[in-house]
Order: C-alpha cells, then sequence, then structure tokens
C-alpha cells in the first residue's frame, strides 16, 4: 500500500484480533477520552496519518516544505508531542494545501484544529499584502518575531544577552520565592542543585551562553546562598567558584555552568558525529560542511548561533576523541 494512503486507511478500516481472529470493521462513536490508556496510542495513529498527509502534498508537487541552504534536505514538518510545525512557501497556492490537509484531517479524525492557538511566522523577504492574504485565508493570526517555543525565543538577533535574560529573571523569580522560607544550608544546597541550576539546562544543551550571562546566574546563586538581598547584605566568605568544586576537593559540588554548558554542547557534537542519519545531522551537513567532515567543519561568515555553539562544543569532544 502507498504510504500516502496509508493514513486515511488508518481512520476508516480499524480492524480488531478477538482470540486471534479479526473482527468487523470498528467506527468509533465516542471521541478520545483523558486518562484512557490506549488514547495515547490513538493520538500517535492520528498524527501519522498527518504526517502521510503532508509527505502525500509534498509528492505531488504542492509546495509544501522549504530548504536551509541549496541542495539541502526539503522539510514540510516537524512534530514534538502536541506541537506541530508545518513550513511552506507563503503563497496562496500553499496556503489552499494546508487548509486541504487539515480539512481531510479534521475529518477523518474527529479532532479540530483551534486556529486561535496557532501562529505563523513570515519571513522578512513576504511583503504585506501577500502576508494579509495568507493570514484571511487560513484564519490563523500571525506570531511576532520573538515569540518562544519550548521556553526559547524561537529568532534570535546579534544581541544574544537581550534574549537570554529571560533565563535569569526565571532564576531570580524562583529564588526569591524561597527567600521568606528558613533553609539550612543542606536545604538551600538541594534547592541549588536540584532546581535553580536546572532551570537553564534546557537552553545550555542548544545555546552557548553568554559568559557575562552565567556570571550573573553564579553571582544570584551566591546571594542566595548567603542570604544576601536587598537591603539586609551579608559577606560572602567563600568564592562561588571555590563552592563548584567537587565535595572530595573540599567544594560543595555545585555546577560550573561555563563548563557544563560546554559538556552539553560536546554532547550535541557527538550525536551528530555517531548519528549521521539523523535529521539535525543531515541538514547541518548540508548547510555548512556538505563536502567535508564534521570534525573538519568551520564557523562561516554569516552562520547560525547555534552552529558556533556546537563548534564550541566539539572543541571540549576532540580532546578526548579517539
Amino acid at each position: 500500500m502507498d504510504r500516502s494512503n496509508y493514513g486515511l486507511y488508518l481512520f476508516y478500516n480499524s480492524l480488531f484480533l478477538v482470540n486471534g481472529r479479526p473482527v468487523c470493521k470498528v467506527q468509533p462513536s465516542r471521541g478520545l477520552r483523558q486518562g484512557c490508556p490506549i488514547s495515547p496510542y490513538l493520538f500517535l495513529l492520528c498524527v501519522e496519518a498527518l504526517s502521510c498527509l503532508i509527505m502525500s502534498a509534498e509528492k505531488n508537487g504542492r509546495g509544501l516544505g522549504v530548504r536551509c541552504s541549496r541542495g539541502g534536505l526539503l522539510i514540510s514538518h516537524m512534530f514534538f508531542t502536541d506541537d506541530n510545525n508545518l513550513f511552506c512557501r507563503a503563497s496562496r497556492e500553499c496556503s489552499s494545501s494546508i487548509q486541504d490537509i487539515l480539512m481531510v484531517y479534521e475529518f477523518g479524525s474527529g479532532q479540530h484544529i483551534n486556529l486561535q492557538n496557532c501562529k505563523i511566522t513570515f519571513s522578512p523577504n513576504v511583503i504585506a499584502n501577500t502576508k494579509s492574504v495568507i493570514q484571511n485565508l487560513l484564519g490563523i493570526p500571525a506570531g511576532a518575531k520573538q515569540d518562544q517555543y519550548l521556553g526559547l525565543h524561537s529568532m534570535m538577533g546579534k544581541n544574544k544577552r537581550v534574549l537570554f535574560n529571560a533565563i535569569k529573571e526565571r532564576v531570580w523569580k524562583k529564588l526569591r520565592g524561597w527567600k521568606d522560607s528558613f533553609f539550612s544550608f543542606g536545604g538551600k544546597e538541594m534547592l541549588i542543585k536540584a532546581v535553580a541550576q536546572a532551570i537553564p539546562s534546557y537552553a545550555m544543551s542548544i545555546f552557548q551562553l553568554p559568559v557575562g550571562l552565567c556570571k550573573d546566574l553564579s553571582a544570584v546563586f551566591s546571594k542566595f546562598w548567603w542570604r544576601s538581598e536587598e537591603g539586609n547584605k551579608k559577606i560572602s566568605w567563600v568564592k562561588w567558584v571555590a563552592f563548584c568544586h567537587p565535595k572530595s576537593q573540599d567544594g560543595l559540588g555545585f555546577k560550573d555552568l561555563l563548563s557544563f554548558n560546554q559538556s552539553l554542547l560536546a554532547k550535541q557534537a557527538w550525536r551528530i558525529l555517531s548519528c549521521r542519519h539523523s535529521l539535525v545531522a543531515r541538514l547541518l551537513k548540508a548547510k555548512y560542511f556538505k563536502n567535508g567532515e564534521f570534525l573538519m567543519a568551520s564557523a562561516k561568515n554569516g552562520c547560525s548561533h547555534i552552529w558556533r555553539s556546537i563548534l564550541w562544543g566539539r572543541s571540549l569532544l576532540a580532546k578526548g576523541l579517539r
């Protein structure tokens, strides 16, 4: 069976095995219920059908998909848990294709898409008239350039410290909520290690944080440890760097954010090196080292901050790579 038609086949031809024998087709009369153990698998089947519909439209040349580089991969959609990202050219024909796909998906799965929770992000090269036509056709509002996805800004400018200041604010807000409580030094240690230093972990696994931001976060941790607050300052008797040493070396085992950031990016570099058939590895290869190897790739003029961050992590990986 053609993979493009497999998704529709799942919708309308549901068979169940009873005592090892297939029974008649089942037409569900009730929707999915929250808490049902089988509901996650049914959602996966529906998402697989949606993916097949998109790939079928892409194969038929309906304009879905974008390329990050010349001759690179054509990416039409990306799914992450309950978030679906669709990529296409900014044209009326592509918008009509997306609208047709969503209508078929709604009719087959019974799930209705809330257009008010959807956002459209346009390239800076798209003219205003085209933007208004596409928005009116799809009924989806346009998102701002600084919209966040998974806690991070979807677009970055030259001043990266301004974008990452949201991480500092989240950490400070969390620590400020604990200032009225009386914790022992053991309790503070667990809160800093398990909660405060875990907040920027996801961002550090993708981006290289500015050195100044890492120092500011370390200063926030130090103030919380010594209870140095506004109007109630106390002396920091030991430098925070000493607290980052292992306990076997008379430290407390706190994370050095700069070293932790580089180690997480080195892990991403190892994944690109070991899993060369993954989507991100193929995308980066087509854009930055099309005719070379990852270990020999360099930072080109105008390359993204993500690529520079991965190269920074690769420098740590190369020290112990055999």
